[in-house]
């Protein structure tokens, strides 16, 4: 009975006029709402190792035990934010496996996410398995922080990180094709001009207001 119908992916949308195509449709996606901070070399480490992370909820979506479990360390240290339910698992694994390059931080505030982030190289957004419709806010988060990322869960999440040219992708659910291209990246690929680069990507087209200006003139 709704006179508009609102979805934050394509993919969605296009699922909904199939099944009522009178309808009428905005795309919505879920932008984040807050201050781009400046990005300097600051933070930047001399370390060979490239520093990942990955914050956010530690559930079994998101596959971040089988992650620990599946990464080749050779040239990166994996750094986790947040809480879930596969906390107690990602916990006993790096107890168990001292010797990996696994930190495991516990739960920040959004606020102090945020800057904390910005310490690191770039950040890993996975997916156990591909979810229809499905884009991750985290992708425009990143991309607005100046953090570049590698995508690993298929569908419209991976296509626009591509078409903005916000990091890498990896084949969803692929663990080998994963451990390749993050083989493939340089600690010169994460220098701060890309960092730059990408947050301007993301205050051009990821614009929170610019987005709800539009729906509020159509309504």
């Amino acid at each position: 009975k709704a006179d508009w119908v609102l979805g934050q992916s394509d993919e969605i949308l296009t699922h909904v006029i199939s099944l009522f195509p009178e309808k009428k449709t905005f795309l919505y996606r879920n932008y984040p709402d807050f201050e781009a901070p400046q990005i300097t070399n600051d933070y930047h480490s001399n370390e060979e190792k490239i520093k990942i992370v990955y914050a956010g909820l530690l559930g079994i979506a998101q596959g971040i035990f089988k992650l620990c479990q599946s990464l080749d360390y050779n040239s990166f240290e994996l750094h986790i934010y947040g809480k879930g339910a596969e906390q107690k698992q990602i916990e006993a694994f790096i107890n168990d496996n001292s010797e990996l390059p696994i930190t495991y931080h516990g739960e920040l505030t959004r606020q102090e996410l945020h800057h904390v982030l910005l310490r690191y190289d770039m950040a890993i957004i996975p997916l156990l398995n591909r979810i229809y419709g499905s884009v991750p806010s985290k992708i425009f988060e990143y991309a607005k922080l100046g953090l570049p990322m590698i995508y690993f869960g298929g569908g419209e999440g991976e296509d626009m990180v591509v078409k903005h040219k916000l990091g890498w992708i990896a084949k969803a659910g692929d663990y080998e094709n994963l451990n390749q291209v993050l083989s493939g990246i340089k600690k010169s690929d994460l220098q701060l001009k890309r960092k730059v680069l990408i947050q301007k990507t993301a205050i051009e087209y990821f614009d929170f207001n610019k987005q709800l200006n539009a729906l509020v003139k159509i309504l």
